[in-house]
This record gives C-alpha cells, structure tokens and sequence, in this order.
C-alpha cells in the first residue's frame, strides 16, 4: 500500500497513521482520492482554537485562507444524510 500525492510523491512514511487506517480497509484493492489535514502541535488556526467550533465556521475560515489559491480545490459542503450517501452499494444480479 502507498499513499501517493497529487504529484507523484510517495507520502506512505510521512504519513504513517493515514497508511494504518487505510490498511485496515476490508477491501483486496482501493483507489482512495482524499484530504489529509496537519494541525499546529497547538492545534491552532491562525492564533485561534477552531476545533470546538460549528462545521460551517471551520469551513468558512478554511476557505477564507485557501480561496484564493488556485492550486487548492475547496468541495462544496454535503448536505445529506450521512448513512445514506456512505451505505454499502449493493452489487447488481444481473
């Protein structure tokens, strides 16, 4: 298993947790597209403690700081019933 970035670089070792997790998916083969987000050791946003705050807040400064750069991609927000969009999809019989 490798954890590779969009530019080719093997992340495995620098990420040795997301590597775990991802081990331990009950799948023979995965193509995973995600984000991976690093935290100060403060686990601030600018001088300021985020991570008690509402969703919709911690998004609103996030795109406030990464809007503006045209390499970074921010999805809209998916409003829907969690269970649902994540629930196993059965195979086809025919």
């Amino acid at each position: 298993m490798t954890l590779w970035s969009r530019h080719g670089t093997n992340f495995t070792d620098r990420l040795p947790k997301i590597a775990e997790a991802v081990c331990s998916l009950a799948a023979d083969s995965d193509l995973i597209d995600g984000e991976a987000v690093a935290f100060r050791s403060n686990g601030r946003f600018n001088g300021e403690d985020l991570r008690q705050r509402p969703l919709e807040e911690r998004r609103d400064a996030l795109l406030r700081l990464v809007g503006v750069v045209d390499s970074i991609l921010f999805s809209d927000a998916l409003v829907a019933d969690g269970a649902l969009v994540f629930r196993p999809k059965l195979k086809s019989s025919a």
